[in-house]
């Protein structure tokens, strides 16, 4: 379908030999050309659920993705500080797939450079920590609940902290339901685990 109105910026997508910082470059059409990697760390830095599922799209049809070296995913987190959430989204990817679709050396690098517990709430999208902060509220007023309000959100809370084990692992506080990352795996095809 042919666009009608003009439109300011598109992203394209391509893979470059320049240096990351030299990449994102407009063109005269209005488009945006950047790295993969680089748009990558753009979206977990923003931290909400539309950007997690971009990511984890990117991740899964970008098979040629640059993990290692200087301009790699893993240097790139750990410079930008968010190794511990792309570690984290990796983790989850291979644990709601069947099969590892991370390899598992990727992982381990990346936790290398992860330290402790950082205290970080992740994702910080003001729709999921406003729910979780109503959640938190109501269920510290418990005396106030009758049993099925008060079994009705702790299924709620249990949903939205669902990644407890990657959660510790990785020392962040995840807030996250996993249809988020499910779906972006079933829109792609991917067998899930049960």
């Amino acid at each position: 379908m042919t666009e009608k109105k003009k439109i300011k910026n598109y992203v394209r997508l391509l893979h470059s030999f320049l240096p990351i910082e030299s990449i994102r470059t407009k063109a005269e059409e209005g488009y945006y050309i950047e790295k993969p990697e680089f748009l990558l760390i753009e979206l977990l830095g923003r931290e909400t659920q539309n950007s997690i599922m971009e990511a984890v799209a990117i991740i899964l049809r970008k098979k040629d993705l640059k993990w290692f070296g200087k301009d790699g995913l893993i240097n790139l987190a750990e410079k930008y500080g968010i190794s511990r959430r792309l570690g984290f989204l990796l983790d989850a990817i291979n644990f709601e797939s069947s099969k590892h679709l991370i390899e598992e050396e990727i992982i381990k690098r990346i936790k290398e450079n992860v330290k402790g517990r950082s205290g970080e709430m992740f994702p910080r999208d003001d729709v999921l920590l406003t729910r979780f902060q109503e959640l938190s509220n109501k269920l510290a007023h418990q005396a106030l609940l009758t049993k099925s309000e008060k079994e009705e959100l702790e299924k709620i809370s249990g949903r939205l902290e669902s990644y407890k084990e990657l959660s510790e692992k990785w020392g962040l506080r995840v807030i996250l339901p996993r249809e988020t990352i499910r779906k972006v795996l079933e829109d792609f095809g991917v067998k899930l685990a049960k």
